[in-house]
C-alpha cells in the first residue's frame, strides 16, 4: 500500500506525518488519517510528495518497484533538500545570506577586474 510505503520513507528520513504534511503543504492530519483509516491519498497529495521529494522513485511508492529512491541524484541536492527539511525557514534564510554574500563578493571581483583593465589599457 501507498501510505505504508510512505511511512517507510518518513521513517527512513526521521520526519514525523506532521512535520511532513507541512512540508508538503497539505492540511495537519491529512495523511497520518488517512494511514489510520487505511485510506487512499489523492493523486494532487502524491504530486506535492514526488515533486518536494525529488528524490523518492515514484515508481517504488505507487507500486512497490525497484529501490525507494533514486539512484541518479547527486550528493549535493540530497544534502540540501536533507537540510532544507530538517532546518525549513533558518535554512532558507542562510541560502538567502549566501546568495547575498556570494553577489556582494562577485561584484567586488568585478570592479576590481575593470579597475586592472583600465590600468593595463592606460
Amino acid at each position: 500500500m501507498i501510505l505504508e510505503r510512505l511511512h517507510f520513507f518518513l521513517k527512513s528520513k526521521n520526519l514525523s506525518f506532521n512535520r511532513f504534511e507541512k512540508t508538503i503543504d497539505v492540511s495537519h492530519g491529512s495523511l497520518s488519517s488517512a494511514f489510520k483509516h487505511n485510506k487512499n491519498v489523492g493523486s494532487n497529495v502524491l504530486e506535492k510528495i514526488l515533486l518536494k521529494y525529488p528524490e523518492l522513485s515514484a515508481e517504488w511508492l505507487l507500486r512497490g518497484k525497484g529501490e525507494m529512491l533514486l539512484a541518479n541524484r547527486n550528493l549535493e541536492e540530497t544534502i540540501l533538500q536533507i537540510w532544507d527539511d530538517k532546518y525549513g525557514q533558518e535554512f532558507k534564510s542562510m541560502k538567502h545570506q549566501l546568495a547575498i554574500f556570494f553577489n556582494d563578493k562577485m561584484d567586488r571581483e568585478r570592479k576590481v577586474d575593470d579597475k586592472s583593465k583600465k590600468s593595463d589599457a592606460s
